[in-house]
């Protein structure tokens, strides 16, 4: 068997059908491995795989069947099955994407194709065809590009199989733009049309299989996060922060870098667990992660070491503001714990901190050794109250001209 341009059209239909077969069964087979968006995503994947087979069948029986189903039909299907692809790109990212293109190039070809004129032009007829291709395949481009972000390798594979396909698309259109001129007819040639449906049938077994690839890339990310997030506060754990803030030092060790961590404890925790049960102390916990995420900058590397212990890590940011976050913060979660419960619940957290510069190449676990060592002076000093590793018997870090007193509750005093 030669590969002829019929050869190989039937075997890229082959590749479409068993493409839309296995991922049906890896849909009703891996129910629970997939999310409902993923799943929603891969139905579109299988219309589309099937609807491009039936299309790629009709055409090859050019001069076996009648026109309305080797020219009409087929180039249809072809059109509605791309467009269907672009969507269930969207459909993977949760964004909104309606069917209007493809309906749209599909209505416009079944129109034109009862147009006497534009029916007896093949070069007309080619020309439609890919530029329609062309535009739906690059617009699919884009999504896939430019919603993933850089976090899924093979997204990032689709997307520039979608770009060689968008450009063989220019490419055949263009040369029946041009084919009627004598000095342009090699790019009409049989070599060539042989080689664009060649280029064709890659693009589609490439497509095929980074489609499972990808579903399977994205929920083994999402189990590593999940590995990395501490379910009750959804703040990163203790292995997931020590990996951001250990990355962030690495980058900026030849850098002139301000940073700090702070190490924060919540006072008399476990008396909260065994006084009103630990269903209030998670909910305490709950609101400490929330007012640590509110009130400090975007950029701050976040994290539950255990229990009522947290370790933040402040970049680029220089001593005096240190101070002035690690107050509000203690100021902010009193008042939330206050207003949470209508008064009936007190609790306080101490915290301590240690400023240092990248270029020191002070190790993270030695600066936050030196914030605990703050902490707990904070907290033999009598709780409820920051210090800095630097000078802790001196250093009064409440700015009360810009963090608010916490009314009901004891505030630090000089020492």
């Amino acid at each position: 068997m030669t590969l002829d341009v019929g050869t190989i059209l039937l075997m890229s239909a082959a590749v479409e059908f068993i493409g839309a077969f296995l991922l049906f069964l890896f849909v009703r087979t891996s129910p629970s491995a997939i999310d409902a968006r993923s799943v929603k995503s891969l139905t579109f994947w299988i219309i589309s795989f099937a609807m491009c087979g039936f299309g790629l069948v009709a055409l090859i029986s050019r001069g076996y069947a009648p026109d309305w189903i080797s020219y009409l039909f087929a180039n249809a299907a072809i059109l509605l099955a791309a467009d269907m692809r672009r969507v269930a790109v969207s459909k993977f990212w949760g964004i909104r994407s309606s069917h209007w293109l493809g309906l749209l190039a599909a209505a416009g070809w079944t129109g034109l194709y009862f147009v006497p004129a534009f029916k007896s032009s093949y070069a007309a007829i080619v020309f439609y065809v890919h530029a329609a291709l062309l535009v739906i395949v690059a617009k699919a481009a884009y999504q896939v590009l430019s919603c993933n972000r850089g976090r899924l390798r093979t997204a990032r594979w689709l997307g520039w199989t979608y770009c060689v396909a968008a450009l063989t698309h220019f490419y055949v259109a263009f040369s029946a733009v041009l084919s009627e001129h004598s000095i342009f007819q090699p790019f009409s040639s049989i070599e060539v049309i042989g080689g664009y449906v060649g280029i064709m049938f890659v693009t589609l077994f490439v497509n095929t299989i980074i489609v499972f690839a990808m579903v399977t890339e994205r929920e083994q990310l999402k189990f590593q996060e999940l590995a990395q997030v501490d379910p009750l506060t959804n703040l990163n754990n203790r292995r997931a922060f020590l990996n951001e803030a250990n990355d962030w030092l690495k980058r900026n060790s030849r850098k002139e870098r301000d940073f700090s961590v702070i190490m924060l404890d919540l006072d008399h925790f476990k008396k909260v667990n065994d006084t009103h049960g630990h269903a209030i102390g998670d909910k305490v916990l709950k609101i400490s992660a929330d007012v640590l995420k509110t009130e400090l900058p975007n950029d701050a590397a976040i994290g539950r070491l255990g229990g009522e212990e947290f370790a933040i890590l402040l970049k680029n940011t220089p001593h005096d503001r240190v101070m002035y976050y690690a107050e509000r913060v203690r100021c902010k979660f009193i008042e939330a714990v206050c207003s949470d419960f209508n008064g009936a619940l007190s609790v306080t957290l101490s915290a301590g901190y240690h400023t240092e510069n990248t270029r020191s190449n002070c190790p993270l676990n030695t600066a936050m050794a030196f914030a605990d060592r703050a902490l707990y002076q904070a907290k033999d000093a009598g709780r409820n109250r920051v210090y800095s590793s630097k000078k802790p018997k001196l250093d009064v870090v409440r700015e009360t001209s810009r963090v608010p007193e916490a009314s009901g509750f004891a505030t630090p005093k000089a020492i």
